[in-house]
């Protein structure tokens, strides 16, 4: 019913259900079953537009039995057309390969002031600058599940490291905390993708 008011094109289609915009219209958020009414829906139209007819048209097929989706899959998804998860936040599918790795969470980072510590982050944005030599360094901001921080690549770590990053990806760092104007940086000297 929705595709036939709605009408949308394939692009749209797939980005709504990928999104996850459509899951109340399948139970068990179960987007094959919306991607293959969707397919049916746009092959009967197709037909339709193709032969008018003076019967009614046929009932649409019923959903084939079709594997449960893969609940890391729907999130890649999910991710991949809106940017960003709905309903947690992206560094919460890698949490069990950041086990055990001793890392100090953003709530806790100002704790630390003046230690060496690993940081495990999605890259949110960045700023390049140069430094009073004149050499490239970046200004960077991750956050974990639990909030902000603020990183420092001083020219040194900005040839090493910055080449590698890239937006909306997680990383892991190691650096020394510390603190100016009241507020608590990381200044990295060690990043690498996780």
């Amino acid at each position: 019913d929705f595709f036939e008011r709605v009408r949308p094109d394939e692009a749209e289609a797939r980005a709504l259900i990928h999104s996850g915009a459509l899951d109340r219209f399948s139970p068990e958020k179960h987007r094959a079953a919306l991607l293959w009414q969707f397919s049916a829906w746009q092959k009967t139209r197709c037909r339709q537009n193709a032969e008018s007819s003076l019967f009614a048209d046929p009932a649409p097929p019923a959903v084939p039995d079709l594997p449960a989706d893969d609940p890391h899959q729907l999130l890649r998804r999910e991710f991949a057309v809106l940017g960003f998860l709905c309903d947690r936040h992206p560094m919460s599918l890698i949490s069990e390969r950041l086990k055990n790795q001793n890392l100090v969470k953003a709530w806790n980072i100002e704790n630390h002031t003046g230690r060496q510590v690993r940081f495990a982050g999605w890259l949110i944005t960045g700023k390049t600058v140069l430094s009073k030599k004149g050499d490239p360094m970046k200004f960077v901001t991750f956050e974990d599940e639990t909030g902000i921080v603020e990183t420092t690549f001083f020219p040194r770590a900005y040839h090493r490291f910055c080449h590698l990053l890239e937006p909306g990806r997680p990383y892991m760092l190691s650096g020394r905390v510390e603190k100016n104007w009241e507020v608590a940086t990381l200044t990295v000297d060690a990043v690498a993708p996780v």
